[in-house]
């Protein structure tokens, strides 16, 4: 698939995790959370509501200090690094909600997001940012918070993107978004990025259209993984739909049962919140 061959090397890795743990208020939600992302791959880490994918994704970025564990960009350790150091080290954080300011137009979220460039760098990066988003072209004037979801989102990505990351990690990107807006995001917008030779780390809860998209994938099941393998492999498998629905099926039922669990996962439109009372802005 996409982005196999870059496995292959560690100087290609731009993240890497090892033995990550992290919680709230003393309490472990993940642990033991091992992965890697190249330069041109889509890593997608799905599972069931409540699993710890958010926790993880917040830990990477910054937002929750880990308890043990290692997080690694390039050759640097980054074990919780502010966001602010991470960005200026590459890394690209695109959270679930309050992604962009929604009281500022989309070339001023834009520019916001260009904060680390030297000013006159700015016009280009947001004329590369409507070259790849052309939609964008004519959003510049609008206020971000009157556009529909997919355009929000789209401006949210962007606005990361003007700091150039060689690693987006992004949280429940479609989330509340429609079927055909999501399938934009996660087969346009997303996919094209890493095809540039981003490293993309996806959470989303769109499990199949996720994996469809992406290269190697991780089921996270109470905080630890349950099953990494590539993309292909994982959309093969007949038990994935059992570790979301968190049982094992009669062989009677076990073709029909499979069918229904991916198509829920698949079709779900319900935000994965580990801890819906912690919420953070944007970093």
């Amino acid at each position: 698939m996409r982005g196999e061959a870059a496995t292959s090397s560690a100087a290609t890795r731009h993240l890497a995790v090892s033995n990550l743990a992290a919680g709230y208020g003393g309490a472990l939600i993940i642990e033991h959370i091992t992965l890697s992302v190249a330069s041109g791959q889509v890593v997608s880490i799905i599972g069931p509501n409540g699993s710890g994918k958010s926790t993880l994704v917040k830990t990477i970025a910054g937002v929750l200090r880990a308890a043990r564990g290692e997080v690694t960009l390039g050759e640097e350790e980054v074990t919780n690094f502010r966001g602010e150091q991470l960005a200026r080290r590459g890394l690209g954080y695109v959270p679930q909600s309050r992604d962009v300011f929604t009281g500022l137009t989309a070339k001023e979220n834009l520019e916001m997001g260009g904060y680390l460039l030297p000013q006159r760098e700015v016009p280009g990066r947001i004329d590369e940012m409507i070259a790849l988003f052309p939609p964008l072209s004519r959003l510049l004037g609008r206020e971000v918070g009157k556009l529909s979801g997919g355009e929000r989102k789209m401006v949210a990505i962007a606005r990361v993107l003007m700091l150039q990351p060689t690693v987006l990690v992004l949280d429940e990107p479609t989330a509340g978004l429609s079927p055909e807006l999501a399938h934009t995001v996660l087969t346009e917008y997303i996919r094209r990025i890493a095809d540039e030779g981003a490293a993309v780390l996806l959470v989303e809860q769109r499990a199949v259209q996720a994996l469809e998209m992406a290269d190697f994938g991780h089921v996270l099941v109470g905080g630890r993984m349950q099953v990494s393998a590539s993309a292909r492999e994982l959309l093969e498998r007949e038990d994935i739909g059992e570790m979301f629905l968190g049982r094992v099926p009669s062989d009677e039922d076990e073709r029909s049962d499979h069918a229904l669990a991916l198509g829920a996962v698949a079709h779900s439109g319900v935000a994965d919140e580990d801890v819906p009372s912690v919420q953070r802005g944007i970093t």
